[in-house]
């Protein structure tokens, strides 16, 4: 899927003949600015399974409302980007 609106980064995604994706792989540059970020917003989640659960819940919501996905989930993903970025640099 290339960048995928993020430049530099390649975005690969798998469904099985169902249509439920079976696989999502992010794969970046060494060095990039992104590899912080993203594994520090997936190792949060995991790490605060109130904060999964909300994400979660959100992205149900947007889903059945048919709204734009990205646009709608980006509020929560900045918020606990920032979060999850703290906590991480902070060495978990």
């Amino acid at each position: 899927m290339g960048a995928f609106g993020i430049e530099g980064r390649r975005y690969f995604r798998k469904d099985d003949s169902g249509g439920n994706r079976t696989h999502l792989l992010h794969v970046f540059k060494a060095g990039s600015p992104h590899i912080e970020r993203h594994l520090a917003f997936s190792d949060y989640l995991r790490s605060h399974p109130d904060k999964a659960a909300e994400y979660s819940a959100l992205k149900a919501g947007i889903v059945s409302s048919g709204a734009p996905y990205q646009k709608a989930r980006d509020p929560f993903v900045q918020r606990i980007e920032a979060q999850a970025l703290a906590w991480y640099r902070k060495g978990r």
